[in-house]
C-alpha cells in the first residue's frame, strides 16, 4: 500500500523550480535564497558608437542597480526592526517573501515604488553595509533592444539569504521614516 501511494505521487508542477528563473519582470526577493533586480539604464548623452553607447549604458546600470539594491535591502532589514519593536502587533513580525512567480505580478508595483524612492542622494552612503550582498549580484540578462535605454537583471543566489540580509545591522539612516 506504501508502495502505491510513493510511486503515484508526483509534484504538482513539474517546472516549479524553474519558474523563479523564468521571472524577468519582479524586483526583489522572489524565494529566501533569490533576489532579482532589475535596472533600466540610459546612456551618457553625446555622439557614440553603439560600443561605446552600451558601454556607458552598462555603466550607469551598475550605479542604478546599487542603488534600487540598497533601497529594496534597507527597507526590508528596517521593516523587520520596527515590527521587532511592535511586540503588540504579531501580523507585522512575519517577513514575507514571494514564493511563486503568482505574486511576481502582484509585486511589480512594489518595484516602480523602489524606483522612485531613488532621488535620496544618499542612498550610497550605506554600500558598505551590504557590500557582501553587492559582490553576489551577477548580470543575468542585457537587453538592448529599446534604445537609447537598456535593461538589466542582475541576480544573486545563495543559502538562507533573506535571513542574512534581516541580521545586517544599518550605520545610517538614509530612507526616511514615512517611507518604510
Amino acid at each position: 500500500m506504501c508502495t502505491f501511494f510513493l510511486g503515484s505521487c508526483y509534484p504538482a508542477d513539474p517546472n516549479y523550480k524553474l519558474k523563479p528563473l523564468q521571472n524577468t519582470e519582479y524586483t526583489g526577493f522572489i524565494s529566501r535564497n533569490f533576489f532579482q533586480v532589475i535596472v533600466i539604464g540610459t546612456p551618457e548623452p553625446g555622439e557614440k558608437t553603439l560600443l561605446q553607447e552600451r558601454a556607458s549604458c552598462h555603466k550607469n546600470a551598475l550605479k542604478e542597480r546599487d542603488k534600487l539594491t540598497l533601497i529594496h535591502l534597507k527597507k526590508i532589514v528596517q521593516s523587520q526592526k520596527k515590527a521587532s519593536l511592535n511586540p503588540n502587533n504579531p501580523s507585522e513580525k512575519k517577513s514575507k517573501v514571494p514564493d511563486s512567480t503568482k505574486e511576481s505580478k502582484d509585486n511589480s508595483k512594489k518595484e516602480i515604488a523602489t524606483k522612485s524612492l531613488s532621488h535620496f542622494p544618499n542612498i550610497l552612503l550605506n554600500r558598505g553595509d551590504f557590500d557582501w550582498f553587492l559582490g553576489k549580484l551577477q548580470l543575468h540578462m542585457e537587453d538592448y533592444s529599446k534604445l537609447p535605454k537598456c535593461r538589466f537583471i542582475f541576480r544573486a543566489f545563495g543559502k538562507n539569504l533573506y535571513k542574512q540580509v534581516l541580521q545586517s545591522h544599518i550605520t545610517k539612516q538614509t530612507i526616511p521614516k514615512n517611507e518604510i
